[in-house]
């Protein structure tokens, strides 16, 4: 259910940025200007985060993040183009959360050279080890779905950038992240047992 301009001003009236009497007094926060902000632009917007994000909560909290930021804004009754000022303020907080799961996904992985392999020891138990170790990571990678897997070999195996797999895929860098950061899910999952 899509809550009206009113209730979406409501639910963000705690979101208001505090001024204290240190502060630059700017223009107070004009109510019906983020009103009509929220009824003129949130359609257009949650169809732009749409394209995004896969989540419609997703879509949600951004949305809402968008709204903060604008109501936030010093001196929000001065700007020229309103309709431009709230897409630059999504646009930038897709970048960023963009940012973050791409950091999130760097701190997740790690390096073959990092890998202990069996091969490099004679012990029995060690090669025998290491085949059922082979043999999980292939029926793992078998049960993936096929984007998931081909992100994920590109990215691992062959050493691809996530644009440059994002470009062969059709798809976006996030989408890209996605699958990687789905595979490496069900690796660890496989591997914890």
């Amino acid at each position: 259910m899509v809550a009206s301009a009113v209730e979406v001003y409501e639910d963000l009236a705690p979101c208001r940025r505090r001024r204290t009497a240190s502060t630059a007094d700017p223009a107070p926060v004009d109510d019906q200007l983020i009103i009509n902000i929220v009824e003129e632009y949130g359609p257009s917007l949650r169809t732009y985060l749409s394209r995004w994000l896969r989540s419609p909560h997703d879509v949600e909290d951004l949305l809402q993040d968008v709204f903060i930021r604008v109501m936030n804004y010093p001196n929000l009754s001065t700007v020229e183009s309103t309709k431009a000022f709230v897409f630059i303020v999504a646009a930038n907080l897709l970048k960023d959360r963009n940012r973050r799961s791409y950091t999130k996904a760097a701190k997740l992985t790690t390096t073959i050279d990092n890998v202990e392999l069996a091969a490099e020891t004679s012990d029995p138990v060690r090669v025998l080890q290491g085949q059922e170790d082979l043999a999980k990571l292939s029926r793992t990678l078998d049960k993936l779905k096929p984007n998931t897997k081909k992100a994920f070999l590109l990215h691992r195996l062959d050493g691809h950038s996530h644009k440059e797999i994002a470009l062969q895929m059709r798809v976006t860098t996030s989408m890209v992240e996605k699958h990687i950061m789905e595979g490496l899910k069900q690796l660890r999952l496989a591997f914890a047992t």
